[in-house]
């Protein structure tokens, strides 16, 4: 069971540190200056402990030649190589499959879509910069205010505007304080007229409504002796500033992982030694602790089988219920329950033997010294009747 709760732990370890470690990476910062790093050996150098506690132990029992040492050793040695065996084609193909997915994602081709979306993003962005610029500097836009003002509709003003060519988002007209006087477009571009009007020419800042980026370029235009505020906007597509952010911080990972690729590899191989090593450990301890398990019963059925030789026949072997060694024992149990009352019978039968020895020597002891009185006794008799 702790074994099993160091592998769940070896793994759960693992992946945490992985993830920090490529985090770390993408966010540019450098992988020898997390405090997570070394705590990757923490647990291959305790495992590293053990083996060499129970290799030496092992060592020690072989040297004194016990039982059990070399099968303890060969259980050792084929859990090793099981978990080799496992491991390495299981390694190669993954340290193979991440470096053909890293040379995939992180090919040159990889990294210029990525320049060219961004690119492509801001060369946009600045055209319609450029394009509300050219159009608030253009000389025509007094005349198309003037003619605007001839008839204040919107769409007299959105016909002047075609006539020209010009299609911006919203194309807005206010005097000189504030009011508005005719105004085109799509309304989510339009001026927010209960805020006040910058004084000064130029690029106002943008604004985001509803997820869509507006540009907004101001000029004050005179017709004649009055003096009107013409507010030109573009409305960029929905997202867009998010989508510019999104490609600019994927093209700076990009050149990050990049910049980091044979520094990934090495970690990618680190890390796969972090977890193999400790694999083979956690083998060579599953060896150790079966090898005690299965060597423990014979060990107690050598040393009960010595005393029994040596004539202790009350010897018995415990072993647990469900253990797979069970039936040795009650074997063992069973026939060292027989020679012992085979041995009560033949103590028994021993001493009938002898006490029937014993009487059978008294009564040759007696008869011996009785026949020479009975002859004596039959020559007097005979004497005494002649």
């Amino acid at each position: 069971m702790s074994l099993l709760f160091l592998f769940i732990l070896l793994i759960a370890l693992t992946l945490f540190l992985s993830q920090q470690v490529l985090s770390d990476i993408a966010r540019g910062v450098s992988v020898f200056d997390t405090a997570f790093v070394p705590m990757v050996a923490i647990l291959p150098l305790t495992l590293l402990g053990a083996v060499a506690y129970q290799g030496i132990r092992l060592w020690r029992q072989r040297r004194e030649n016990r039982p059990g040492s070399r099968l303890k050793l060969r259980l050792s040695l084929f859990f090793s190589l099981a978990s080799i065996l496992a491991s390495v084609p299981q390694g190669l193909l993954s340290v193979g499959f991440i470096d053909t997915t890293m040379r995939s994602w992180l090919g040159p081709a990889f990294g210029q879509a990525l320049e060219n979306g961004l690119n492509t993003a801001l060369e946009f962005h600045q055209s319609r910069v450029e394009g509300l610029k050219t159009t608030a500097n253009s000389p025509f836009l007094p005349e198309i205010v003037r003619r605007t003002l001839a008839q204040p509709t919107p769409h007299n003003l959105s016909q002047i505007l075609e006539e020209y060519g010009l299609r911006p988002s919203a194309f807005e007209i206010y005097t000189s304080r504030g009011k508005l006087v005719v105004r085109t477009g799509v309304s989510p571009a339009f001026w927010d007229a209960s805020s006040p009007i910058p004084a000064q020419d130029g690029p106002l800042p943008k604004e985001t409504r509803a997820g869509s980026t507006i540009l907004r370029q101001l000029r004050h235009v005179s017709v004649g002796n009055k003096t009107y505020t013409v507010f030109l906007s573009a409305v960029l597509p929905p997202a867009f500033d998010t989508a510019t952010d999104n490609l600019t911080r994927a093209l700076a990972t990009y050149h990050r992982l990049t910049h980091y690729e044979h520094t990934f590899r090495t970690l990618v191989l680190f890390f796969y030694l972090m977890f193999a090593a400790p694999i083979l450990l956690i083998a060579l301890l599953i060896g150790f602790t079966l090898g005690d398990d299965l060597i423990r019963p014979l060990i107690n059925l050598e040393n009960a089988t010595r005393r029994v030789a040596e004539g202790d026949f009350a010897v018995r072997i415990l072993t647990p219920e469900h253990d797979e060694l069970a039936f040795l024992a009650t074997s063992f149990n069973s026939m060292t329950a027989e020679l012992a009352l085979s041995r009560t019978k033949l103590q028994q039968t021993e001493k009938i033997t002898a006490w029937q020895e014993i009487a059978r020597q008294l009564a040759h002891e007696i008869r011996n010294p009785l026949t020479p009185i009975r002859l004596s006794a039959e020559r007097i008799r005979r004497r005494r009747e002649t």
